[in-house]
């Protein structure tokens, strides 16, 4: 498994999941976990991933990935599993909006807007800055780096 995992973090500049409706309802997504781990656990792949990873969803609407609870179910998995996900996330696309809306949504929405828990969120913030400054740490990334990195998390959020 390492080999298949090398093989394609060294050939790829960003990681890139597309999750399909199949691989979440029969359960066949641990080959993302796996990764994200090995990404985790190797200092190199950890670098080199900085800020260049994001996932979508194959054959849903926007409105069944906010409702779908195998879809929230998985994300919430990631980011328990994984309390660095923001400072692998990219910081331009969906990516952070994904990780943060399935994690914190009440599953209430009122028109096209969620409604967020803003306890629960401010939670999961303060544990991805933490995970961010751990990775930066781990990885050799200067505190400036580090910094920058929660500054476009903030950014993002209008912080």
């Amino acid at each position: 498994m390492d080999e298949k995992f090398i093989s394609y973090l060294e050939n790829e500049e960003y990681i890139k999941f597309l999750i399909t409706k199949e691989e979440l309802t029969t359960k066949k997504t641990q080959r993302y976990f796996d990764l994200l781990q090995y990404v985790g656990e190797n200092i190199e792949f950890a670098k080199k991933f900085c800020g260049k990873f994001a996932f979508y969803f194959d054959g849903y609407t926007e409105q069944e990935i906010w409702q779908d609870p195998l879809i929230k179910n998985f994300v919430q998995q990631l980011n328990a599993r994984f309390p660095y996900m923001f400072y692998l996330a990219e910081k331009q696309t969906g990516t952070l909006k994904l990780l943060t809306i399935l994690e914190c949504s009440t599953g209430e929405s009122n028109g096209e807007n969620l409604s967020m828990d803003k306890e629960h969120f401010a939670k999961y913030l303060k544990e991805q800055m933490l995970g961010i400054v751990k990775m930066a740490q781990r990885t050799g990334l200067s505190s400036e780096n580090a910094q920058s990195i929660m500054q476009q998390v903030y950014d993002y959020f209008g912080i």
